[in-house]
């Protein structure tokens, strides 16, 4: 509204940690020097951010909840795992779903089981909402897909990614994923990193 154009970069502390110098007044010398650069023409000068829209970030808050339930119930299925192995009863993979609750139940004393079961409730509604995030992910997928990839997975792609154009080649696309070696080449000499 003001005419105001605003960059977001990428932090880059590498000539901070050669000189093992770090402070305010280095950080805004650096980062006018290299927005300078940037603006007179030098595309590698910064690491400009990719700040989404509104809209795009809404697509991801799905995608987003979805591995944020998980992982709240593997960090409460990993502490009831912790106190059976604690006691001497041994790990229990998914110890609270019906089937292994109910062998759970003939094996271990009533005072553990009290102190299990309340995360037994909340891991079984954990896996409800997990089941039904996935549904409505899936359903959000139509269309063919690549070979191998799943209508979840395809959906989660879709929301991080949001744009496939912004990539140039599939170089681009594999380094988003990590899937590209690290190198480390000079003059005929080439090495490659592991992925």
């Amino acid at each position: 509204a003001l005419g105001v154009e605003c960059y977001v970069c990428a932090p880059d502390s590498s000539e901070q940690k050669r000189k093992r110098r770090k402070n305010n007044k280095i950080d805004a010398r650096n980062l006018t020097s290299k927005l300078f650069n940037y603006l007179n023409g030098d595309e590698g000068a910064l690491q400009l951010a990719r700040v989404p829209t509104e809209a795009q970030e809404q697509r991801r808050l799905g995608s987003r909840q979805h591995d944020q339930l998980v992982e709240e119930r593997k960090r409460l299925g990993a502490q009831g795992n912790a106190i059976l192995l604690s006691q001497g009863f041994g790990s229990w993979s998914n110890w609270w779903r019906p089937k292994a609750w109910a062998r759970l139940s003939t094996l271990v004393p009533a005072w553990l089981l009290e102190r299990l079961k309340i995360w037994v409730d909340v891991l079984k509604m954990l896996d409800e909402k997990i089941c039904q995030a996935k549904a409505g992910l899936a359903r959000g997928c139509s269309g063919p897909r690549p070979k191998g990839v799943g209508a979840l997975s395809q959906m989660q792609l879709r929301s991080e990614v949001l744009d496939w154009h912004l990539y140039r080649n599939r170089r681009k696309i594999a380094c988003l994923a990590g899937m590209v070696p690290s190198e480390w080449s000079t003059g005929d000499k080439e090495r490659r990193g592991s992925i």
